[in-house]
């Protein structure tokens, strides 16, 4: 009668094993790509005071609304041009940005309606889409595909 070793038994089965734990292990998964969005905003109007509001949309849903924005900073109307950023936005997604300069810091946006409806405040919107109106998203929008991305919108009183 032969005898097997306990080795010869047992390896088999523990090498099935590890290439099943490697195979599976979330070390081989690609790590989901990330960048930074720089935006440049120019001709702010810095006699008004205030501060600027500037809303990052991901995707159409909220948009314009303020308060449905992804990612929301503020800072203080200080400069004509002014620079910010927004980090570890991922590649797949549209985007769009809406700058409200609240001057009068009601926290509103002021619109005037005679003799046609307009902003009294400054705006700003991203591929700097202006008309009658609010711009669509599909107009504003903008995607993001490199480690670092810079967008300039222009303000308009």
């Amino acid at each position: 009668m032969k005898t097997v070793s306990f080795l010869a038994i047992i390896l088999p089965g523990l090498l099935v094993i590890c290439f099943l734990f490697a195979a599976c292990s979330p070390v081989n998964a690609e790590p989901q790509q990330e960048g930074i969005l720089r935006v440049a905003i120019s001709s702010i109007n810095t006699q008004a005071g205030g501060i600027l509001r500037v809303a990052l949309f991901r995707g159409e849903s909220g948009w314009p609304k303020l308060k449905n924005a992804f990612e929301l900073k503020q800072l203080p109307a200080t400069a004509e041009q002014l620079e910010l950023r927004f980090e570890k936005l991922p590649y797949a997604d549209d985007y769009a940005i809406e700058v409200h300069h609240d001057e009068n810091g009601n926290g509103k946006f002021d619109m005037r309606w005679l003799p046609y409806p307009r902003p009294k405040e400054g705006v700003g919107v991203s591929n700097n889409q202006f008309g009658f109106g609010h711009p669509d998203f599909i107009d504003a929008r903008f995607s993001l595909s490199s480690p670092e991305t810079t967008i300039s919108i222009q303000m308009r009183y």
